[in-house]
């Protein structure tokens, strides 16, 4: 008759408890804001006088979450459980959205919401993103609106949607986050040229017309960028 001792018993167990708690390491990932060189565009002496709020900012509740998403075939997405955020998600992209923003616009005075700092807020830039993910085929999509406040009148001056998409260089989780940066910064490019001309034209600094879109002479229009351009300053109509 085999004999089973304690201590074989002992060892066993501890055995199966460390294969049991045993699992692949996670892999954590941060969203980036461009470097300040790379953007293009002045900013008008009023843009860079002016403070801004960011946010609120809201990401769909299936985004909303540690680990990344992905969209699979059809309606169905994919949630990695070993490739997470670093932060919160909307933390990051509220983070690379002011930072983005004050090198574009050449202002220090940006803020995060909820801003609890003595800055005295001018404007106030809220964004909903329907869509920020890829895709298995190595497509990212970055879909919403955003809407840009005059806090002191209380009143919306510019209201855009965007819907913009790229595809990434490789299908490496690395490579989809590089490409999630390069959307955002794109993004915040069409947001500073639209929000320079509309801060002009609120600041009484002269703009020139050109057919039925105003337009400062010094920043041109992007034709790239996801947005409906010509109807830029159809909230202003009145304006003043």
């Amino acid at each position: 008759m085999t004999k089973i001792t304690l201590g074989s018993i002992m060892t066993f167990t501890a055995l199966a408890l460390v294969a049991c708690g045993s699992s692949a390491p996670a892999n954590f990932y941060l969203l980036q804001a461009r470097p300040a060189t790379s953007f293009q565009g002045p900013a008008t002496d009023a843009a860079e006088e002016i403070s801004i709020g960011i946010g609120p900012l809201e990401l769909p509740e299936y985004l909303d979450r540690p680990q990344m998403v992905t969209r699979s075939k059809g309606n169905s997405v994919k949630v990695h459980e070993f490739e997470r955020w670093a932060e919160p998600l909307v933390e990051g992209v509220s983070r690379v959205v002011s930072h983005n923003l004050a090198d574009l616009l050449l202002s220090e005075q940006i803020a995060i919401h909820p801003w609890r700092s003595l800055l005295k807020v001018d404007y106030q830039l809220s964004l909903t993103f329907t869509r920020f993910e890829g895709a298995a085929d190595g497509s990212i999509r970055l879909a919403g609106s955003w809407v840009f406040y005059n806090t002191e009148k209380n009143k919306v001056i510019l209201r855009q949607p965007f819907n913009l998409s790229r595809t990434a260089a490789s299908q490496r989780v690395e490579a989809l986050v590089d490409g999630q940066n390069q959307l955002l910064a794109e993004l915040c490019e069409g947001i500073a040229d639209a929000v320079t001309r509309v801060v002009a034209s609120w600041e009484n600094q002269p703009l020139e017309c050109s057919g039925n879109t105003k337009q400062s002479p010094s920043v041109p229009l992007r034709q790239t960028t996801g947005y409906l351009q010509q109807g830029v300053f159809r909230d202003l109509e009145g304006a003043g």
